[in-house]
């Protein structure tokens, strides 16, 4: 590995955007497809397999998701809230609603009945998406004590126990009768293709933007964890070559790291403080180099060209920052 990564700032998304999505992201999308219809667009471990979207089944799932939600009264007027972790049936949801012309909204996941309550009444979703059966029963609850203003639920969870059927909207609905299928693919042919991993979710208020804005910009293909708590398990299957954080995330990677090291004030940690320190130039010894690559490979780094940040935190964790010039 020669060029030194480095840290670069995701475009602004202006102040008073509620969305801030690419305006052209439809035809953005059309274009990949054409241009690269069986290249890898998105990637996401499923119950332990990988499996993966080309580009031309991204852009059939979006417009069939499209048709359904206009079905559902989706359109112009609508407001769309989505919850989860970024994953490819959210974004694809997501593509979905803004070809329709609807407004899209991040619904930080983990609000109180209460929170819950205050963030309709300020946002007024007319859809909302929920990834979580914990999300779903909270909105169902919220949903039975409101004698108006009902808002039309989505979700990939099965119906909870005692609800019901009527008061929510099962996401393969949307697809149709024979909805497409995703392609599985080993672990080995998630490492030979480039990638930009995420592991964040719809907390990030300014992530859906950022992430939807990259990945349609640059065509590389995306790729998520099965879920937050298998993030660097994943990390190391998929070797990423670029990061998409929040600071928020940099931060926790750059403590992940920390945790890895020996302990402080001993022999072996100086040795990596020093060899972490060693100019990204010169490289330091041969035993300097080998250690940044074993550390590296622990954490799926060992690949890695760019972190992407948001502008308002382009600077990294020192932590992270030795580790990723260092590659």
């Amino acid at each position: 590995m020669t060029d030194p990564t480095h840290a670069s700032a995701a475009e602004p998304i202006p102040h008073n955007a509620q969305d801030a999505l690419p305006e052209d992201a439809w035809q953005r999308l059309d274009h990949w497809a054409q241009r690269h219809p069986q290249a890898l667009a998105l990637r996401h471990k499923r119950r332990g397999r990988w499996v993966a979207w080309p580009w031309a089944q991204v852009h059939r799932t979006a417009d069939l998701l499209r048709i359904g939600l206009a079905r559902e009264g989706l359109g112009p007027q609508a407001r769309l809230a989505v919850c989860g972790a970024f994953e490819p049936r959210l974004l694809l949801l997501v593509l979905a609603a803004r070809a329709a012309g609807a407004q899209v909204l991040s619904l930080p996941r983990g609000l109180g009945e209460a929170e819950l309550a205050a963030w309709q009444d300020r946002r007024r979703p007319t859809h909302v998406y929920l990834q979580s059966r914990d999300e779903l029963v909270r909105w169902l609850r919220l949903q039975g004590r409101q004698s108006e203003d009902a808002v039309q639920l989505i979700s990939p969870q099965p119906v909870p126990k005692g609800q019901d059927a009527a008061a929510w909207l099962h996401l393969r609905d949307l697809l149709g009768e024979v909805p497409p299928q995703v392609q599985r693919h080993a672990w080995h042919r998630a490492q030979r293709a480039a990638a930009t991993w995420c592991e964040e979710g719809t907390e990030w208020s300014e992530g859906l933007a950022l992430v939807v804005g990259h990945w349609l910009r640059t065509g590389e293909g995306l790729a998520f964890p099965e879920d937050t708590a298998a993030a660097a398990r994943d990390r190391r299957d998929a070797v990423p070559s670029r990061l998409l954080l929040s600071a928020q995330r940099a931060q926790q990677l750059s403590d992940e790291i920390e945790q890895r090291l020996p302990v402080a004030g001993s022999w072996r940690r100086r040795w990596v403080d020093g060899a972490l320190s060693a100019s990204p130039v010169s490289g330091g010894s041969r035993w300097d180099r080998w250690l940044r690559v074993q550390l590296q490979r622990r954490l799926g780094l060992h690949r890695l060209q760019e972190v992407v940040v948001p502008s308002s935190a382009a600077e990294l964790p020192e932590r992270l920052r030795s580790l990723v010039e260092a590659a």
